[in-house]
């Protein structure tokens, strides 16, 4: 879905990379079938607590993660991209069916779902600890996607509206403008907005040795993310199933 699907479409942004897990995307019905499949491959739960497994289930957009034990490599798999309690709630069947297919068999979503995508990840990172490698990757797909087809932007504003990211790509454009100079039209790019002077300092809060920064902003934006994730009730519910069991939120 991200990095391997980068690398293996022999993209811009996967060059470089060191592939550590894997993300998948299947059909919803089809989850039962793949996760039997994957137990029976060698495949292990790395989350075998009761809670968090019935968490993934229930509200998520991915089954907990598989380990595999000779292979020390880790999967995810996937039936959308945002969890289901979130705010949109993007076609998945529409995201699959538009799938390119590589030659060697292996199929990538459609270019524009692939900046989507990657926007949403950035957006549902928890405290957007890994931010700025995220809008890096959004960079680096904006760049060879427009240069290569004149055509890419009408694409993903169309898909945009579809799969009702419409704030979540304006903001992701526009710090991508921003901070790597991303070659965003200026309707997309105006920086006028407060909040992503906020988002900014976020995405920077690391002093010159690479040490983490500024807190109390970064445990702002992780309890934003939960927030946004699910309503208040269901996320105090979580919130304090989690605290007592002396563990961190489960994603």
């Amino acid at each position: 879905m991200k990095g391997t699907a980068y690398a293996a479409a022999n993209l811009a942004a996967g060059v470089g990379r060191s592939i550590g897990d894997l993300d998948i995307m299947v059909a919803r019905e089809d989850l039962s079938f793949v996760e039997a499949s994957l137990l029976n491959a060698g495949w292990e739960w790395v989350k075998p607590n009761p809670y968090d497994d019935q968490y993934y289930r229930d509200h998520l957009h991915e089954l907990p993660p598989l380990l595999h034990r000779e292979r020390d490599r880790m999967i995810d798999f996937h039936h959308t991209i945002l969890p289901l309690t979130a705010s949109p709630t993007p076609d998945a069947g529409a995201i699959l069916e538009s799938a390119l297919r590589l030659d060697h068999g292996l199929h990538v979503m459609a270019l524009a779902d692939m900046v989507l995508h990657s926007t949403a990840h950035l957006f549902d990172g928890g405290d957007l600890a890994g931010g700025l490698r995220n809008l890096w990757d959004i960079n680096l797909l904006l760049r060879q996607f427009s240069e290569a087809d004149e055509t890419f932007w009408m694409e993903l504003v169309a898909r945009t509206e579809i799969r009702g990211l419409s704030n979540e790509i304006a903001r992701a454009l526009r710090l991508a403008a921003f901070l790597y100079a991303a070659p965003v039209d200026d309707s997309w790019a105006s920086r006028s907005k407060f909040t992503d002077t906020l988002y900014i300092r976020r995405l920077l809060a690391r002093d010159g040795y690479g040490r983490e920064t500024r807190k109390l902003m970064r445990f702002a934006f992780y309890v934003r993310s939960q927030w946004l994730r699910m309503p208040p009730l269901m996320l105090a519910r979580h919130l304090w199933t989690k605290w007592r069991k002396g563990g961190k939120s489960s994603k």
